[in-house]
């Protein structure tokens, strides 16, 4: 395909236009189906840009790109075999179907991709990583987290696989709440109050159910599912113990850099919004009653972000 005209598609998220690139259309259309919530017109532009060119590669076909001799380990992921590299101011990352080289000071993404492998829905999310890296750099961070919105107030549920919080999400939907957000969440970082771009992997969106465009951040509440309590409860959280328990829920940071940015956002985060324990118990159908509770009680507790640094 190398005669051929390369094929575009940009996506908005907050202030950040991305712009995908590439001459196989397939490869195109998968990593573009990841982001398909944000699809806007070519002649989108955002105060930031960020430029992604994939190269497409058959299973079979060798990607020659030797990892230099003076590259520097960042991180080494031990269940998929993922690498992390820097070298002379580049990310270098050795993915199991793609080889990534970003340039953080160009605002560009090299990725060299074995396009069919790309297929297997296992493999996307660990594709998109070295995208949600670079958007951490302009101010757009991702949390494992679902969002909700009632009445123009959102709720931000952290919390890791098995927590619970794709089964809260689910029942205050039942109960008159909209959805801004499921399995990872985009907040921005690039005002007064922190926002939710509405997304919802492909592997969990439903036509069925609208996911809002963004939605205003009032508080958070981490969802701990514990099926032996007999009576669902909201418990207390100090900001220190609401920072520990959110750092985690993140993607990888490769270095001291994104370190440090994520470590500050996540502080502004828990420091700008209240923030709870929800125990979901047997009680099913008080959860929504209690979370409208917490919702009311909190409102106007939060503080700007610009006060929260």
């Amino acid at each position: 395909m190398n005669g051929t005209r390369s094929l575009r598609r940009k996506f908005q998220i907050g202030h950040v236009t991305v712009t995908l690139i590439s001459k196989n259309p397939t490869l195109l259309e998968l990593a573009g189906g990841w982001l398909s919530p944000f699809e806007a017109p070519i002649s989108a532009q955002g105060d930031k840009n960020i430029l992604f060119t994939m190269i497409g590669f058959e299973s079979n076909e060798r990607m020659r790109f030797p990892l230099p001799a003076d590259a520097r380990l960042l991180y080494k992921h031990k269940d998929d075999a993922s690498s992390y590299y820097e070298y002379r101011g580049l990310w270098l990352i050795f993915l199991q179907t793609a080889i990534v080289l970003i340039n953080r000071a160009l605002n560009r993404i090299v990725a060299f991709v074995h396009y069919n492998d790309l297929k297997k829905p296992q493999y996307q999310e660990g594709f998109m990583h070295p995208l949600l890296e670079l958007l951490r750099e302009n101010g757009i961070f991702v949390l494992h987290a679902a969002a909700v919105s009632l009445e123009g107030r959102g709720l931000l549920l952290p919390g890791k696989s098995g927590q619970g919080k794709t089964a809260l999400a689910a029942e205050l939907l039942r109960n008159g709440f909209d959805l801004a957000a499921d399995g990872c969440c985009f907040i921005g970082d690039h005002g007064a109050c922190p926002e939710v771009f509405g997304f919802c992997e492909p592997s969990s969106r439903s036509p069925e159910i609208p996911i809002m465009d963004k939605c205003r951040l009032s508080a958070i509440l981490f969802p701990y599912d514990s099926p032996h309590e007999p009576v669902s409860r909201i418990e207390p959280m100090t900001r220190s113990e609401a920072l520990m328990t959110v750092l985690p829920l993140t993607m990888i940071c490769l270095d001291q850099t994104t370190s440090q940015s994520h470590f500050s956002f996540c502080a502004k985060l828990v420091k700008s919004l209240p923030a709870a324990k929800l125990i979901l118990g047997q009680d099913r159908e008080r959860w929504h009653e209690l979370v409208r509770e917490y919702l009311l009680r909190t409102a106007g507790h939060t503080i700007p972000f610009s006060q929260s640094g």
